[in-house]
């Protein structure tokens, strides 16, 4: 899990078991954050839908950029986009819901209600 906010990291944890690949996820995935300005899972449907390929119709490096579960944003309203949070290690779409039940957690928000 790694929190950056302005291109300083602000937090990471690595869970015993997780490997410099899962950095690495990480660090793709918050890139596609900040391109796209949504989250990586999103990024991945907008692209199924669209019929797209990331490398050749976005020009964005499989290597650098992860259009893949697991990145979300960090917005202040009234501001914008100013980092992101990723996580890696589960499949992708679970890396997407952990982070979508933590931050709904801390910011006291209860899912079954919305």
């Amino acid at each position: 899990i790694d929190i950056e906010v302005n291109g300083t990291r602000l937090f990471h944890y690595a869970m015993p078991g997780s490997n410099k690949r899962h950095a690495m996820w990480i660090r793709r995935k918050q890139n596609m954050v900040q391109t796209s300005q949504c989250s990586t899972l999103h990024a991945f449907y907008q692209l199924i839908r669209d019929g797209k390929d990331q490398a050749k119709d976005w020009r964005l490096n499989e290597a650098e950029y992860g259009a893949i579960g697991g990145g979300f944003p960090i917005t202040i309203k009234g501001t914008g986009i100013i980092g992101a949070v990723g996580c890696s290690g589960l499949a992708h779409e679970d890396d997407h819901q952990l982070l979508v039940d933590s931050i709904s957690a801390m910011l006291g928000i209860d899912l079954d209600q919305e």
